[in-house]
């Protein structure tokens, strides 16, 4: 079944957003330019100027929406393997079994062409958390007039961009392997989840005994007091002169970690602690023999999502030296190669930054990387971060990468005087990470883990999302999101602790990080945010 070429067909309407809108709103329909785009399209369609290229389109995957309104859809699923069954308005079941193995299979049974597309749409909500996140979204918000679409059109374009275009068909099989799938769900490997989907639980498995719970599949393998206690520190005898560039653990107090840290650091561990180490044992330092192991790694999101914060965590429980160059448009070649100054009335060449890094190894962070005009990579940076990974130290000495030289690049999505990575640039970055914002449930909970009692937390946390929610209505205030994260609610929190009224703890906390930025905007939102927020009720 290719999935490509059903995404948007057949063009009828989709029930449930017909209903709340009082006329047809069909399969296909596209949204407006610009909006309602999944962060992966963003980056793919880079400077496109094809209309259709920026616009999101309603596909087959709202209409799942419709089926689990109506209690229809049943699911049992792993990460990586979906069991669903729909029971049709003559009380009749289709049911369908998808895959990502073989980079996709399905099996059905009396199920249509919508059925199975709608059994792939499940796949995907299990097998990619932004698919996951925008269909609760959607879900929540499907008799909500104001936003039902917009947010329906976000789903489809998460998925498309998200699941779809890495299993683009999926293989159809024969019969259901039932007894296989019994034998799973009585296992514990395959869990039935169809409370998530408004449904009852799987008929096939009425009367099955899960015998022996599967263990929960965590991320997390290594606690994070293994990262603190230093177990994960690289084994490096690191120059002298850069240890002023080194974390201390310390900076763990305040940084609490999310999947992509435990992600990121599963390379690091393997790439750098692993291998670039016993690559320097060996004394393999030649470019070629160790290009499998450098590490080039995208992080790109929202502002205010922890995208450096993220890079310094890293830099603390490695214990290598981190190296910040903030790009923009003003940035040049020198930036890199190191600048000639005016020092005591003569002419000195100074080492900038990243030329440390790069020639004696540690962790180079590009904050803002799309802020720099493109011909700072094409004349430089590409050269550095794939063969032959040399830098002109003041523009004519050759300097060849260091094995331990790691190199990050942030870029912040959709704020003002932002581009598109063009793709030569991108494909640098051989490993991209979607940074973003934890959980309502996530949030809380890693306050409620420091100590600070759910009341308060509660309270602190609706004000940050009530003003997180307000700054990503327009570009001039969607800058300031980077102003605003965990540590103003943990600020927030110490203040209450210390006895200071907690909405004047709110207001010095959050206000006060706006106003260092933009009084301007600070005094709006103290008028329309601050000032009306509820009294607390301890």
């Amino acid at each position: 079944m290719n999935v490509l070429n059903d995404l948007y067909k057949p063009t009828y309407p989709i029930a449930y957003l017909s209903e709340l809108y009082g006329s047809d709103i069909v399969i296909g329909r596209p949204g407006p330019v610009g909006r309602f785009l999944c962060t992966r399209h963003q980056v793919m369609m880079g400077g496109s100027l094809q209309l259709d290229d920026r616009r999101s389109h309603l596909s087959f995957a709202a209409e799942l929406i419709d089926y689990v309104k109506r209690g229809q859809i049943s699911c049992a699923a792993t990460p990586k393997m979906v069991y669903v069954e729909c029971r049709y308005a003559d009380h009749a079941t289709a049911r369908v079994v998808c895959s990502t193995e073989d980079k996709g299979k399905m099996w059905a049974s009396q199920a249509s062409d919508l059925i199975k597309c709608m059994a792939i749409a499940c796949m995907a909500i299990e097998y990619s958390e932004p698919v996951r996140k925008t269909f609760e979204e959607a879900f929540q918000l499907s008799d909500d007039l104001e936003n039902a679409l917009n947010a329906a059109l976000l789903f489809c374009d998460t998925f498309k961009w998200e699941f779809v275009d890495q299993f683009p068909e999926f293989k159809e099989g024969k019969n259901i392997p039932e007894e296989e799938l019994k034998t799973a769900y009585k296992t514990g490997f395959l869990k039935d989840v169809s409370a998530k989907y408004n449904g009852i639980p799987c008929e096939l498995f009425d009367g099955l005994t899960v015998r022996y719970p599967a263990q929960e599949e965590n991320m997390e393998t290594n606690s994070i007091e293994t990262f603190l206690s230093g177990q994960h520190k690289i084994n490096h005898a690191w120059e002298p002169e850069q240890e002023g560039h080194i974390r201390p653990i310390t900076f763990m107090d305040d940084y609490v970690p999310g999947d992509s840290f435990y992600k990121v650091m599963k390379k690091i561990d393997l790439r750098i602690g692993d291998h670039m180490v016993k690559n320097l044992e060996e004394g393999k330092t030649d470019p070629l023999d160790v290009r499998k192991d450098y590490v080039n790694m995208l992080f790109y999101g929202d502002p205010g999502t922890g995208k450096t914060a993220l890079a310094n965590a890293i830099a603390a429980v490695t214990g290598m030296p981190i190296y910040e160059v903030t790009m923009n448009e003003d940035s040049e070649d020198d930036e890199v190669e190191g600048k000639n100054k005016i020092v005591e009335g003569q002419l000195s060449f100074v080492e900038t930054a990243f030329l440390e890094g790069f020639s004696k190894g540690g962790i180079i962070l590009l904050e803002e990387i799309n802020l720099a005009r493109p011909n700072v990579f094409t004349s430089v940076l590409n050269q550095a971060m794939e063969y032959p990974y040399i830098i002109k130290k003041n523009g004519y000495e050759r300097i060849t990468r260091h094995p331990m030289t790691v190199i990050i690049g942030t870029m912040n999505l959709e704020t003002e005087g932002t581009m598109a990575l063009n793709s030569a640039s991108s494909q640098r970055f051989t490993s991209k990470y979607l940074i973003e914002e934890m959980s309502d449930e996530e949030m809380k909970s890693a306050l409620i883990k420091r100590g600070y009692k759910r009341k308060p937390v509660n309270y602190v946390y609706q004000q940050y999302k009530k003003l997180r929610k307000d700054l990503k209505e327009s570009e001039q205030k969607k800058k300031l999101l980077r102003e605003i994260s965990i540590r103003q609610c943990i600020d927030a929190l110490n203040a209450i602790e210390e006895g200071v009224n907690p909405r004047e703890a709110i207001t010095d906390s959050m206000y006060g990080a706006i106003a260092v930025k933009n009084k301007k905007v600070a005094d709006a939102l103290k008028a329309g945010l601050f000032d009306t927020m509820p009294d607390y009720r301890g």
